[in-house]
């Protein structure tokens, strides 16, 4: 729809929409990509639509699972499955492209290109996959692979959802129990970080943090669901 709520174009699919990340457009308009779950596939797929919903591409394989996914300001789509991250370049090809592979390790639900579209910042396990325990923490690489750091290293909750500001110079981040985990009630809390940042363990005194909207009560959940949006900054 337009910002003024008229209905620009609509369709319905046979089967179910997974809600675990919100529908992405390319920055050229043209493509949405979403979490979507055929009529007989099985499992959800990555699934690149055009406005007037007509499937252009289905990204699924059996042996995996596609856990987040992000467009580049290029329009490279970026996907996070399973212990890899993989790109597509369509001006090459319409085929994943390998971008680094991290052996023993689980790549979640938080995947985000920033704005220059020269770094990647996404939540990942080196340890287990058990999610509610603070195992997954967020790290940033260049988009080649290459300059892997971690950025928060929390040892108590779980990193769910990281968007760059518009300027490239903070993120914000959400970490905490989420909805899909029946270790402890939903909580979480917001914080706002410096790019540059390291082995931050949201000490709530520390200078890198810059904002902290919430303190793990019960009126913020952290929903891997949804990332904070920007408006300015």
């Amino acid at each position: 729809m337009d910002r003024n709520g008229n209905v620009i174009s609509s369709f319905v699919k046979p089967g179910n929409i997974v809600l675990q990340v919100d529908p992405k457009v390319s920055p050229d308009g043209s493509v949405i990509a979403m979490y979507y779950e055929p009529e007989n596939l099985g499992k959800p797929a990555l699934v690149l639509v055009n406005r007037n919903g007509d499937t252009l591409r289905y990204y699924e394989d059996q042996h995996s699972h596609i856990r987040a996914f992000d467009w580049s300001p290029s329009g490279v789509l970026y996907i996070a499955e399973d212990d890899s991250i993989y790109k597509v370049d369509f001006q090459v090809g319409p085929e994943k492209q390998l971008v680094r592979k991290f052996n023993d390790s689980h790549v979640w639900d938080t995947l985000s290109i920033s704005p220059n579209g020269m770094q990647v910042a996404f939540s990942m396990s080196q340890t287990s996959m058990t999610r509610g325990s603070g195992y997954f923490d967020l790290y940033v690489m260049n988009v080649d692979g290459t300059n892997l750091r971690v950025m928060v290293n929390n040892e108590e909750h779980d990193i769910h959802g990281a968007s760059w500001s518009p300027d490239g110079k903070h993120l914000a981040i959400t970490r905490g129990i989420d909805v899909h985990d029946a270790i402890q009630p939903c909580r979480g809390a917001l914080y706002i970080i410096k790019a540059t940042a390291a082995n931050l363990t949201l000490d709530e005194n520390s200078p890198d943090v810059i904002s902290l909207v919430d303190t793990l009560g019960d009126r913020f959940c952290s929903n891997p669901a949804s990332v904070p949006i920007w408006a300015d900054w």
